[in-house]
């Protein structure tokens, strides 16, 4: 009763294969599309916590886009400059994404509430 076989060889479109590429392209198009919807509501709502979610919706989509650069540059064949390819350099960019992604966001929110404590609006 419970021992049901299941033939997946017929359901062969639900199977989809999951690739790194298809991981990071649907990433950045929600990272780009979470900037877009952050900053409309930025610009409706004047709210300086919805600007750093602006913020840090940027630092993701250009990580995002660093670590699509570093996956496109390491599936380059090996040359005379690198005898063992690039395989090894998504490490560098997946580093600066994480870079990036820590020190622009931290920056600019630690500013913004800065100025937000001590430089009051009139």
């Amino acid at each position: 009763m419970y021992n049901k076989k299941v033939d997946k060889s017929s359901d062969s479109k639900a199977e989809q294969k999951i690739t790194s590429k298809r991981v990071i392209v649907t990433s950045f198009m929600v990272d780009l599309s979470d900037v877009v919807l952050s900053f409309i509501i930025t610009i409706l709502s004047g709210s300086v916590v919805m600007l750093t979610q602006v913020l840090e919706g940027v630092s993701d989509l250009a990580a995002s886009g660093l670590l699509m650069i570093g996956f496109n540059r390491s599936l380059q064949k090996e040359d005379k400059t690198h005898p063992f390819g690039y395989g090894k350099e998504i490490y560098f960019w997946s580093f600066l994404a994480a870079i990036i992604m820590f020190g622009l966001t931290s920056t600019l929110s630690f500013y913004f509430g800065w100025q937000r404590f001590f430089i009051r609006s009139r």
